[in-house]
């Protein structure tokens, strides 16, 4: 008898973990939808060229890295109210698709397929975006293949190694603002 209530025990928690498997699967397709979604948003409102030969001015409409397109302000608010964002939380988010979809191709394709999760996928555009065309796609080379479960620590590493290849200059600023900020304190007495 006690085996026949635990095989009922275990068959609705098999129902169970199964249902739960089946809404986080819809829940990763939805999270995916909304990242295409945002992708076609910005090629249907698309901003103006952006001058890169300006290194001090304002470049608003850029929301991923050097490469990306770009989109119309205006765009930004309107997107981000239709999936309950602010207005800067949006322009992340836009930036984040826009990242993956034409500066991480190999990290974008395993996001669509499934095997990335769209919050770590973000967080490698979100890493990324500072980089130049090459800084990306080394990285994207590094990490696509072990995106699903690799580390923060995992990604900066990959980041950090990317801009030391691929923007020298960048990294030295970095490392004498880092020098910077440097100091000792000491406390006498007391």
């Amino acid at each position: 008898m006690a085996a026949t209530t635990t095989t009922r025990g275990n068959t609705r928690e098999e129902q169970v973990i199964a249902a739960a498997r089946a809404t986080r699967d819809a829940m990763t397709g939805l999270e995916v939808e909304l990242l295409l979604q945002a992708v076609e948003w910005v090629r249907l409102h698309p901003g103006d060229e952006v001058d890169t030969s300006v290194e001090w001015g304002m470049r608003e409409l850029e929301i991923a890295g050097d490469g990306a397109p770009t989109v119309d302000e205006g765009a930004v608010a309107e997107f981000a109210l239709a999936i309950g964002h602010s207005t800067d939380s949006g322009r992340r988010y836009l930036g984040d698709a826009v990242e993956l979809a034409y500066r991480l191709p190999r990290t974008w394709a395993r996001v669509l397929s499934g095997e990335v999760a769209v919050w770590k996928a973000r967080r490698i555009a979100q890493a990324t975006a500072s980089l130049p065309p090459q800084g990306a796609a080394a990285v994207d080379k590094a990490l696509y293949f072990v995106a699903a479960r690799c580390s923060y620590a995992e990604i900066d590493r990959q980041v950090e190694k990317a801009r030391k290849e691929h923007d020298p200059a960048e990294t030295e600023r970095r490392r004498a603002e880092a020098a910077e900020k440097r100091h000792v304190k000491v406390h006498l007495g007391r």
